[in-house]
């Protein structure tokens, strides 16, 4: 059930052009589509965002077809009495229906931390003689990082991601800053090695 009119969450509506899996492989190794007990290998380390969703499409195209229903609204996820049976409630604003489903197990993949995007405006940001930019939604495409210092402000995947655009389109200096302390450091320190492997 995808509240959305689409799959693939932040990747079909925040991802760059440039994104990537901030996680190297083999933790991003989704199953074959013609094999359910066989995996693919990622082409690549940190596959990019236009590989992500074309594993998406394909995982649900011939794995997902008549099970995933998008612009569903879940209302209520209750369990029965005494047994392993959840009942979720929704609506189908596709299909303009209400409808009550019946499982084992619910999962529930929400995206608490990334959310919708949040507009921050600063104190005299408007006297800031540089460029302000937001990082998602390939809001970068124009950016020319060359030779610039490069301010990144959050700590969570896109932070991480800006600091390595910036770094690999010739900034000279890129600083992230964040209100919590190593947030950014996974996802940095796995693309590092990634850039710089240990000999």
């Amino acid at each position: 059930l995808e509240r959305s009119n689409t799959i693939g969450g932040v990747w079909s509506s925040q991802a760059n052009r440039w994104s990537r899996v901030n996680t190297s492989e083999p933790a991003y190794r989704p199953r074959a589509s013609n094999e359910s007990t066989a995996y693919v290998k990622s082409r690549s380390l940190h596959p990019s965002a236009s590989t992500v969703l074309g594993d998406l499409n394909d995982i649900a195209a011939n794995n997902l077809k008549s099970r995933i229903r998008l612009q569903v609204t879940v209302n209520a996820v209750e369990k029965a009495d005494g047994s392993d049976v959840f009942y979720i409630h929704y609506d189908d604003h596709r299909r303009g229906c209400q409808g009550r489903l019946k499982a084992n197990r619910v999962l529930v993949c929400v995206n608490r931390r990334i959310g919708n995007l949040r507009l921050v405006n600063f104190p005299g940001e408007d006297l800031f003689e540089g460029y302000i930019h937001y990082g998602v939604s390939n809001n970068l495409q124009s950016a020319n990082f060359a030779g610039r210092s490069v301010l990144i402000v959050g700590g969570g995947a896109f932070a991480a991601e800006n600091a390595r655009n910036a770094i690999e389109c010739g900034a000279r200096k890129v600083v992230v800053l964040s209100r919590r302390r190593g947030t950014v450091m996974p996802h940095l320190l796995d693309y590092l090695n990634f850039i710089r492997p240990y000999s």
